[in-house]
C-alpha cells in the first residue's frame, strides 16, 4: 500500500496507520522532554498524548466537514465543541497525574483552570496540534483530490478505448454486410448466365436455374434499404417457390398445406417463412411421405397465425447455431415490437415454430 494513496486505503489499515503514527510521536515526544526541566514521566505523557490525539483528529474532522462536506456552520460548531472538550479533558487529566508525579506541580494541591501556566500549555497545544492537522488536511486533500483526477483521467481512457473498440468492431460488420450484399449479386448474374448457355439442349435445368435466380433477387431485395416489409403473398410465393427448388428426383421434399387466402394488404419481413421452411428441410425429415413438414398459415380477427413442423432427425446432418432464427427473432421485433409472439419448441420427435402476428 503506497502512503500517496492514503485516501483510497481501507478503514481498518488507516486506523492501523494511525496508531502507528501516534505511537512514533509518544516515544519523539517523551525522548525530547526526558532531558528537559523538570525531566517528563511515562504518567505525564500517558495524559497528555489523548489530548494531543483528540486535538489532531478533532480538527482535521471539522475542517473536512466545513470545506469538504460544505457544512459550514456544524463544522464550525462542532470546531469550538472539540476545543472546548479538550480543555476540559486537558484539566481532568492534569489534576488526576499531578499528585503522583515525583515533583508535583503547587505541592499535589488541584490546578485552577485559570492557572495561568496550566493556560499557557493548553493554549499552546492547542495551536501547535491545530497548525500539524491544518498541514496534514491539506496534504491529505491534494493527495485526494490527485487521485480522483487520476481516476478520472483512467475511465475517460478506458471509455475511449471502448468507443474506438466498438467503432472498430461496427466497421468489421458493415465491411462483412456489405460483402455479404456483393454475392448474391453476383452469383444471381452467374446463374443467369449458365440459363442462357444452355439455350433449348436442357430446358428443365434451364428453367430451375431461372427460378433459382428469381429466389436469390429476392434475397438481394430483402437487403435493400426501404424493404423492411414485403407483401405476405410475395413471401408465401417464394417460400412454395424455394420448396418446389429443393425438391428433387433424388431427394424428395414432402409437404402438406394449409394456407390462407386471405392476405391482402398482410405484410411480413421478407424471407421470414422461407427461414423457418429452410430449418425444417436442412434439419429435420423432409424425404419420408409419412411424415411430411407441415406447414399451416391462418388470419382470423387481424391476427395471423403461421405454423411449421417437421419431424428431428434422428442423427443430424450438421449443427445449427441459431444465427437464421436469431436473424428472424431480431427483425420481427423491431417491426412489431409488442405485437408479435415467436415460439420454437420440441414436442416428442417434432420441432414446432409458431409465428403469431397481431396486425
Amino acid at each position: 500500500m503506497k502512503l500517496a494513496n492514503l485516501p483510497n486505503w481501507p478503514k481498518r489499515l488507516k486506523a492501523i496507520f494511525f496508531v502507528a503514527c501516534w505511537a512514533i510521536f509518544s516515544g519523539y515526544y517523551f525522548l525530547k522532554n526526558q532531558f528537559g526541566y523538570p525531566p517528563m514521566y511515562w504518567l505525564e505523557l500517558v495524559a497528555t498524548l489523548p489530548v494531543f490525539v483528540l486535538i489532531a483528529h478533532g480538527v482535521f474532522f471539522s475542517l473536512n466537514r466545513i470545506f469538504v462536506q460544505r457544512h459550514a456552520v456544524s463544522g464550525v460548531l462542532t470546531l469550538a465543541v472539540g476545543y472546548v472538550m479538550v480543555f476540559f479533558l486537558a484539566y481532568g487529566l492534569v489534576n488526576w497525574v499531578n499528585p503522583y508525579l515525583p515533583e508535583p506541580f503547587n505541592d499535589g494541591k488541584p490546578i485552577a483552570a485559570t492557572n495561568p501556566y496550566f493556560l499557557q500549555t493548553i493554549f499552546t497545544a492547542l495551536i501547535n496540534f491545530s497548525v500539524v492537522a491544518i498541514v496534514f488536511f491539506l496534504i491529505y486533500r491534494i493527495v485526494e483530490y490527485a487521485n480522483a483526477r487520476r481516476l478520472e483521467a483512467e475511465a475517460k481512457v478506458a471509455a475511449l478505448e471502448k468507443a474506438l473498440a466498438a467503432e472498430y468492431e461496427k466497421q468489421q460488420y458493415e465491411y462483412l454486410a456489405l460483402a455479404g450484399e456483393v454475392s448474391p449479386h453476383f452469383y444471381a448474374n452467374m446463374v443467369l448466365t449458365w440459363k442462357g448457355q444452355l439455350g433449348g439442349q436442357f430446358r428443365q435445368i434451364g428453367e430451375s436455374m431461372e427460378k433459382t435466380h428469381d429466389m436469390l433477387m429476392y434475397h438481394v431485395e430483402a437487403r435493400e434499404p426501404g424493404r423492411e416489409v414485403v407483401p405476405l403473398q410475395r413471401e408465401i410465393d417464394y417460400m412454395l417457390l424455394y420448396l418446389e427448388l429443393m425438391n428433387k428426383p433424388d431427394f424428395p421434399v414432402f409437404v402438406s398445406y394449409e394456407l390462407t387466402d386471405r392476405t391482402n394488404g398482410l405484410t411480413i419481413p421478407p424471407t421470414t417463412l422461407i427461414s423457418f421452411v429452410n430449418n425444417a428441410v436442412k434439419h429435420g425429415v423432409a424425404n419420408d411421405p409419412a411424415q411430411p413438414i407441415r406447414i399451416q398459415l391462418s388470419f382470423v380477427d387481424d391476427v395471423m397465425r403461421f405454423s411449421c413442423r417437421n419431424r428431428i432427425k434422428a442423427v443430424p446432418d450438421q449443427k445449427s447455431h441459431g444465427v437464421g432464427l436469431a436473424n428472424v427473432r431480431r427483425r420481427l421485433e423491431i417491426q412489431y415490437e409488442g405485437a408479435y409472439l415467436l415460439e420454437t419448441r420440441r414436442e416428442g420427435g417434432e420441432y414446432c415454430v409458431e409465428l403469431t402476428i397481431n396486425y
